[in-house]
């Protein structure tokens, strides 16, 4: 599920927000993930929630994960704990952005493993940006389920048609 579609305008301001780093939109689209979230998801079906990692050298160039952003927001609007060492990006990647789905499905294999911090039996809600073609979330949460995660749910703030 996704708060919005990925069109014109929430996809100029994604990429404002993602890479400009403009905080002039950054609560308008925190504000658009919760009231999305609260329309299609139950606070009480989960534990934690996870942001989709970045690899920690794109991190570093971009200084945010836009990922973690909207799982902050989320967290203290339900007061569900932000878990982030749940699941790591090992291997830094292409961006899924320009790639077609099988280019996506190869580029994103072994991005990640299971973190540090063990799930024991945890309903996981895994947070990204961006849905695409799903393989980045079902990459995420195939390490989450391997940490111990009992069940994970992924929800966007936009999802392209």
């Amino acid at each position: 599920r996704s708060a919005t579609v990925y069109s014109t305008p929430i996809r100029e301001l994604i990429h404002e927000f993602k890479f400009k780093g403009s905080r002039r939109v950054r609560p308008l689209l925190c504000d658009l993930f919760v009231r999305g979230a609260n329309r299609h998801l139950e606070s009480k079906d989960f534990d934690l929630i996870v942001p989709v990692p970045l690899h920690w050298w794109r991190q570093f160039r971009r200084e945010f994960n836009q990922a973690e952003i909207l799982g902050e927001s989320l967290s203290e609007s339900w007061g569900i704990p932000l878990v982030l060492n749940s699941v790591r990006r090992v291997r830094m990647t292409p961006p899924q952005s320009g790639l077609s789905g099988r280019w996506r499905e190869r580029n994103i294999q072994g991005a990640f493993q299971p973190g540090a911090l063990g799930l024991a039996g945890a309903r996981a809600l895994l947070v990204d940006d961006v849905m695409t073609t799903g393989r980045t979330l079902a990459a995420c949460s195939s390490a989450l389920l391997k940490a111990g995660a009992m069940s994970v749910v992924g929800y966007t703030l936009s999802r392209r048609l």
